[in-house]
């Protein structure tokens, strides 16, 4: 169903979720913990860019951002927010371009309205997001020729629970796995404060029936079996950060893969 957008009349090809009446301001509680602003550490840029990622990808549809089918938001709707107002749309536009896993997308689109056609600004995150309506374009991954093992970052107190059960999608539409390591150190799909790297075993996974995804920043995707997880039966190997890696025992007896 097509669904206007309040101001203007304007409507967009894509399917717009239901905008609420008035914005509020952000609460954080009881949201994934990378999106939450720090601002005793970081500097305005990074606050920025995570009030972006906690909206863009969790809590955009209940704070009144009106969001398409497939995550967008428009640019002078996210920089009318309560939280975002400090912000320009040339900042926004910096932060954007310079985001070294390049998380967010803008683009300028041509809208369908009742008097014609008008130009906006539109703006996504990449993926990362825990809202179920969004369905994000993503390239389906059929075999594991050219990427056998993908690789899953994770914390020392973690890995405890995982070593038992899998990686759980936890409130995510997806688990994030990265392809490698990159030449500049900056590896999108996994956080730079994991100490444990989880190697999946992309051919025995996809053998269980367990779908991947490519999103458009290369970070590999998947919701996991039909209880969100990858079990540890499709871990290749696990490796504890360091300055130098050391190898971890893996436990392969648990729950049937296929669950």
């Amino acid at each position: 169903m097509m669904l206007a957008i309040p101001r203007r009349g304007l409507t967009t090809s894509a399917t717009l979720f239901s905008k609420k009446p008035k914005a509020r301001r952000t609460s954080f509680a009881n949201i994934p913990s990378d999106s939450l602003p720090r601002p005793v550490n970081d500097p305005p840029l990074v606050r920025i860019s995570r009030t972006m990622a906690y909206l863009l990808r969790h809590s955009g549809q209940r704070e009144g951002l009106a969001m398409t089918s497939d995550g967008f938001v428009r640019v002078r709707d996210l920089l009318e927010h309560p939280n975002m107002r400090s912000v320009n749309f040339q900042t926004l536009q910096n932060i954007v371009r310079d985001d070294k896993k390049n998380r967010y997308y803008m683009k300028f689109d041509t809208m369908v309205t009742d008097d014609g056609t008008k130009d906006s600004w539109w703006i996504c995150a990449r993926q990362g997001h825990s809202i179920p309506e969004v369905a994000l374009d993503l390239e389906p991954i059929f075999s594991a020729k050219n990427m056998p093992v993908v690789i899953h970052g994770t914390t020392e107190e973690a890995w405890k629970a995982i070593a038992q059960v899998g990686i759980h999608r936890m409130n995510r539409n997806h688990i994030h796995l990265a392809r490698g390591f990159a030449q500049d150190g900056v590896l999108s799909g996994i956080r730079s404060s994991s100490k444990v790297l989880i190697y999946i075993d992309v051919a025995k996974a996809l053998a269980y029936g367990i779908p991947f995804f490519l999103s458009k920043n290369g970070v590999v995707l998947t919701p996991g079996n039909k209880e969100g997880y990858l079990p540890p039966q499709v871990f290749h190997r696990v490796e504890r950060v360091g300055r130098t890696l050391t190898r971890l025992p893996l436990q392969q007896d648990g729950p049937d893969t296929q669950s």
